[in-house]
């Protein structure tokens, strides 16, 4: 009895413990990304176009994260930072046109972008950047 007393217990210490669980909302961009091509290699110049399509993808949400908090003052530097790496980000894309327009290989893609993996990357940034600027987290004493 006191077993189960106990197990009881520990179960709904932990369900107020342990955070709520969130599902990530998949947002649809639409984005295009442009390549000049070098030494005539078109694939490596549709490659190169269609990572800057996917980041661009990924800019738009973060821009749309960024413009949503208030009082962030350097969103440039935040931005970059998430934008370094676009993997994670991206659960899912699709070419959806590949042209090329006189040296140029020009990228269109549908990608499916994981809001809650921006919104992280942004707070990481967000507490990264006031850490170097030596600037306490709020509810800091």
């Amino acid at each position: 009895m006191e077993n189960r007393l106990a197990i009881g217990t520990l179960v709904c210490v932990l369900s107020f413990i342990a955070p709520p669980v969130v599902h990530a909302e998949l947002i649809p961009v639409k984005a295009e990304g442009r390549s000049v091509i070098k030494g005539g290699s078109r694939n490596a110049c549709f490659e190169s176009a269609r990572v800057h399509a996917l980041r661009e993808a990924v800019e738009q949400v973060s821009d749309i994260e960024l413009r949503s908090r208030t009082k962030v003052t350097n969103a440039t530097d935040i931005k970059d930072r998430i934008l370094v790496e676009t993997r994670g980000y991206i659960s899912k894309y699709r070419v959806l046109e590949k042209n090329v327009v006189g040296d140029e290989c020009i990228v269109q893609v549908r990608a499916a972008i994981n809001d809650i993996k921006v919104r992280e990357a942004i707070d990481e940034a967000i507490a990264n950047l006031m850490e170097q600027l030596d600037i306490p987290a709020m509810g800091a004493q």
